[in-house]
């Protein structure tokens, strides 16, 4: 009886892992100017604002980011994992597939270093919403991960000409509550000046997720990245 109560019991708890390098995210962005313009202290662009050089800002930042994704996580004989309390044992192919909203409200301030170049800190509140599903054919199980906590983050970005730019933005969200969880998100990505209050950006983005698994789940670890489009929304 050892054995067969061996090969029920020590099986191998593994994390429900994703990997998706094609995830295109979509996200939506708006700042609210708190500090006055700087006037006569750098280059005008094309509706006569002053750039500033050296001179300080800082503004509130909406921010909403989404994001789809799809994998297989294949199990060894002696593996399972864990998802909303049903288990998924090897050996067997688990399809995933998940959303991922994240969100915020920050500060985002700083100075431009050069005529073209700006620095930019970010902190606030953050919060993440992961619904993940999983199947392997005979069984299905599906749970979703809310959590709020901080957002830090640096933002640097270059402006060659009034109506075009790019920059490179990474933020980390902590979460604690209702479930632990953390988002880190990089973008590398283009800006196009649509009109005085509208900036259309686009590049690459990534997505490292991970989550605590409850009531003895599986821990998730998610690592996405793609293309991303999005619209900023100056005030």
């Amino acid at each position: 009886m050892t054995l067969p109560l061996c090969l029920a019991s020590c099986r191998i708890q593994r994390d429900i892992e994703g990997t998706d390098r094609d995830a295109f995210g979509a996200s939506f962005r708006a700042f609210w100017d708190v500090l006055p313009k700087a006037e006569g202290s750098g280059p005008e662009d094309e509706e006569g604002a002053s750039r500033g050089t050296g001179k300080g800002h800082l503004g509130v930042e909406l921010d909403v980011g989404y994001v789809a994704g799809d994998d297989d996580q294949g199990l060894a004989g002696n593996e399972f994992v864990q998802l909303g309390g049903t288990q998924f044992l090897g050996p067997a192919t688990v399809d995933l597939d998940w959303t991922l909203l994240a969100g915020s409200i920050a500060l985002r301030g700083g100075a431009r270093v050069e005529d073209y170049l700006v620095v930019e800190g970010i902190g606030g509140l953050g919060l993440t919403r992961l619904h993940l599903e999983a199947e392997d054919g005979a069984l299905s199980a599906s749970e979703t991960f809310s959590s709020v906590g901080p957002i830090l983050g640096l933002q640097a970005g270059v402006e060659p000409l009034p109506w075009l730019g790019a920059f490179v933005r990474s933020t980390w969200t902590g979460g604690f509550v209702p479930d632990e969880a953390s988002l880190g998100v990089t973008d590398l990505a283009l800006t196009l000046k649509l009109a005085k209050r509208v900036v259309a950006f686009g590049g690459w983005r990534w997505w490292d997720y991970g989550a605590e698994g409850n009531s003895g789940d599986s821990d998730v670890e998610l690592k996405l990245s793609g293309p991303m489009l999005g619209i900023e929304l100056r005030f």
